[in-house]
């Protein structure tokens, strides 16, 4: 990923809020997945659009600690969860697997946290 492609990237996720809570360790997965990081963009804001503030989008490398397995995670954390936030996710995520290439992999999800990061709205 040149200079360019990670300064449009990363100031599409910086307009839309997107937390990333290591730049570097994310930076590199697109570096080896770049037709991903190509829908990267489009994929965070579709999900800020379904998910306005002041929920939280984190976005983290996640790293299988048992099995060389490692994929992009996309963290939705509101102030207070409701039932029908299951299905939401699994519509968004849905919409974001059509739009992801084949060479990575983005999950879209819950942890059920509270949001670690302060917004300003």
């Amino acid at each position: 990923m040149d200079e360019n492609e990670l300064n449009s990237w990363s100031g599409n996720l910086a307009h839309d809020q997107v937390h990333i809570a290591d730049m570097a360790a994310v930076q590199e997965y697109l570096s080896l997945h770049p037709s991903l990081a190509a829908q990267l963009s489009r994929i965070t804001h579709d999900a800020r659009l379904a998910f306005p503030l002041p929920a939280e989008l984190s976005l983290e490398l996640y790293n299988d600690p048992e099995i060389a397995d490692m994929y992009l995670t996309l963290y939705i954390r509101l102030d207070q969860y409701s039932d029908p936030l299951i299905r939401k996710i699994d519509e968004l995520s849905a919409h974001c697997d059509a739009r992801a290439a084949a060479d990575g992999t983005i999950l879209v999800t819950t942890d059920f946290k509270e949001p670690q990061v302060a917004h300003v709205v």
